[in-house]
């Protein structure tokens, strides 16, 4: 899969393929105004300085976040210090074609379907958790190749096996 590197072109990807899409963030773009979209998003941060705010909650990014954020909610990033650039991966899910890689088992809509009462759309993640979320997004950054299509739809569910349990294991200990 092509590795974008606009937000904006990896939502319209999103959508308009109804499958997935991935972006690499490291060049200072415009600010986005509060916006929201019909796609599911999770949002790695491997630098911080920023501020995140999602619906009414506001979050202080530090590297290693995972943010988690469904379809329609509005959410915004503010640039706290411009002089520290700030680099990040996002994945924008369709979330239908979320519901058809799931099974009864595995509920791989559960990072924005379960919502306790504690939530919080930020997760921070581990170092090891960290090299894992790297090794995935790199791992659906192949373009070309034989079989090259059935590797990234088994990497994607794999991708998404992982972030869940992480959200699981996040969600004092519950099991998805």
């Amino acid at each position: 899969m092509k590795v974008l590197t606009s937000y904006s072109e990896g939502i319209d990807r999103c959508f308009e393929s109804h499958y997935f899409s991935i972006a690499h963030l490291h060049k200072e773009s415009s600010v986005l105004s509060m916006h929201s979209h019909r796609c599911c998003e999770f949002y790695f941060s491997i630098s911080g300085g920023r501020t995140f705010l999602i619906e009414d909650n506001n979050y202080r990014i530090e590297p290693g976040d995972l943010f988690m954020i469904n379809p329609r909610e509005k959410h915004q990033i503010l640039q706290m210090d411009s002089s520290i650039p700030h680099e990040r991966y996002a994945v924008f899910i369709d979330p239908e074609y979320l519901k058809t890689i799931s099974t009864d088992l595995t509920d791989l809509t559960y990072c924005f379907t379960h919502r306790p009462e504690n939530f919080s759309h930020r997760i921070h993640l581990s170092q090891g958790q960290q090299r894992r979320f790297t090794y995935y997004f790199n791992k659906l950054a192949v373009e070309d190749g034989f079989g090259h299509d059935v590797e990234e739809r088994s990497a994607f569910a794999e991708f998404l096996v992982f972030l869940t349990k992480c959200a699981a294991e996040a969600d004092l200990g519950e099991q998805p």
